[in-house]
């Protein structure tokens, strides 16, 4: 994908494969911000939801203004923390909506490995289904 990049985009985007890593952290709070907020509309307050939206919603200006000389990696930075920011907040209307607290609910269970193992292991596929 780094290869292809430069291909498709030119010689000036050759450095964006340095941001890419920093992707994987925005990713991961894109997800679980989009689960919380999809309860917190099933509960009836569809409100939270975009108030966690608009507050975030220029984030990553002034934080990349914190290191103006950082560039593309700079920008990436200031994006992953804009997400996560939002998913803070996000998390805390999540809170108010439902009473749960987000951070167990962030940890896999034993039952949630075994099932993902499950799922990976060849053999776990072989068997047929209890009775």
């Amino acid at each position: 994908m780094a290869v292809g990049i430069p291909l498709l985009y030119g010689s000036d985007f050759s450095g964006a494969d340095r941001a890419r890593p920093r992707a994987a952290a925005r990713r991961r709070a894109v997800r679980h911000r989009s689960v919380l907020s999809a309860t917190i509309n099933g509960r009836g307050l569809p409100g939270y939801s975009a108030a966690a939206v608009i507050s975030t919603r220029d984030c990553p200006r002034p934080l990349r203004g914190l290191h103006p000389d950082a560039g593309d990696i700079g920008a990436a930075v200031a994006s992953s923390l804009s997400y996560a920011i939002n998913f803070a907040i996000t998390a805390g209307y999540y809170h108010q909506a439902t009473g749960d607290r987000v951070a167990p609910l962030l940890v896999p269970t034993r039952e949630e490995v075994a099932d993902l193992r499950g799922l990976v292991s060849p053999s776990q596929r072989a068997r047929p289904p209890a009775a």
